[in-house]
C-alpha cells in the first residue's frame, strides 16, 4: 500500500529530509511499510519524543498537502521546519510548566513571561466533503497519574474509517 500524501509525495520527502537535521525519525524503510496498520505499529515502537515528532510531522505534511490541493499560499520547506521546531518546543515547555487543575483558581507565574490563556470550545466533528478523507488527531493528559496519549483517525465523508492509531506517550 502506498501512502502517497504523507510519505511518498515530493513535498513530504523534502520536509522529512529537512526536519531530520533537527529530529531523529524512523528510517524511510519503516515509513514505507505496506501493512494496513503500519502507523499504529510504527508509533508503538518509538519512544515518546520520536513518536510525537513523527505525529507532528505527519500532521504538518497533511496541512501543507491541503494548501497545495486548495491552491492556497503554500508554506515553504524552511517555513514548515521552523513551524514544527517551534511547535514542538512550545509543547515541551507546556509539559514542564503544567497548569494547576486543583480548582482553587490560582496559577503559578509562568516563568516565560507569557500569560496563559485557557480557551474552552465545544466542537462537533464535521465530516469531509464527498470524495475527501479527513485526518483527526487528538491528545489527552491526566494530571492524576501523569499519563498522556495521542490518537489519530482517518475517515471518509460517510463515516467509514480508513485508519486509527493511538499511543501512550508519557
Amino acid at each position: 500500500m502506498e501512502h502517497h500524501a504523507l510519505i511518498v509525495c515530493g513535498h513530504a520527502v523534502l520536509l522529512r529530509k529537512a526536519i531530520k537535521k533537527s529530529w531523529e525519525l524512523p528510517s524511510e524503510e519503516r515509513l514505507r511499510d505496506g501493512d494496513i496498520e503500519w502507523l499504529l505499529r510504527l508509533l508503538t515502537s518509538l519512544d515518546a519524543e520520536q513518536g510525537s515528532h513523527l505525529a507532528l510531522l505527519l500532521w504538518r505534511t497533511w496541512q501543507v498537502r491541503n494548501e497545495i490541493t486548495h491552491h492556497e499560499n503554500v508554506s515553504t520547506i524552511e517555513g514548515s521546519v521552523h513551524f514544527l521546531r517551534s511547535y514542538a518546543e512550545s509543547l515541551h515547555i507546556a509539559k514542564q510548566y503544567p497548569v494547576d487543575w486543583s480548582g482553587n483558581g490560582k496559577q503559578k507565574l509562568n516563568p516565560g513571561g507569557r500569560r496563559r490563556v485557557e480557551i474552552v470550545h465545544s466542537l462537533t466533528w464535521k465530516p469531509p466533503s464527498e470524495g475527501w478523507a479527513k485526518v483527526n488527531v487528538d491528545g489527552a493528559f491526566s494530571p492524576n497519574n501523569g499519563q498522556g496519549g495521542v490518537g489519530v483517525i482517518i475517515g471518509y465523508a460517510r463515516g467509514a474509517v480508513i485508519l486509527t492509531a493511538w499511543k501512550v506517550i508519557f
